[in-house]
C-alpha cells in the first residue's frame, strides 16, 4: 500500500527547482568571478581614487556581512524549537 501526500502542487514547480539548483552550483565560483571583476576594473583604472572607492566598498560589505550574520543568529537562537518529535502541547479543556 502507497500513501502519497502531496505538500505542494504548482505549474511552476520543476521550473524553480531548476533555478535552485544552477543557483547553488554557481554559488561557488560567482565570488571568484565578482573579485576577477573588481581586479580587471582596477587594473583598467587610470584614477588611484578608484582603488580607494573598492576598498572603502569591500569594507562596508564586510561590515553589513558581519552584522547581517550577527542579527541572523541572535533572531535564531531566540525562535522556540518546535518538531514533530517534540509539538506542543494541548490543552484541554473541562466542563
Amino acid at each position: 500500500m502507497s500513501v502519497k501526500i502531496v505538500l505542494l502542487q504548482s505549474d511552476y514547480l520543476l521550473k524553480i527547482q531548476q533555478i535552485s539548483r544552477a543557483l547553488s552550483k554557481s554559488a561557488d565560483w560567482l565570488p571568484v568571478v565578482v573579485i576577477v571583476l573588481l581586479v580587471v576594473a582596477l587594473a583598467l583604472s587610470r584614477s588611484r581614487r578608484t582603488l580607494n572607492k573598492a576598498a572603502l566598498g569591500s569594507a562596508l560589505s564586510m561590515v553589513l556581512l558581519a552584522l547581517l550574520l550577527a542579527g541572523g543568529a541572535d533572531y535564531l537562537s531566540s525562535l522556540p524549537i518546535r518538531s514533530a518529535a517534540n509539538p506542543l502541547p494541548k490543552r484541554c479543556s473541562t466542563p
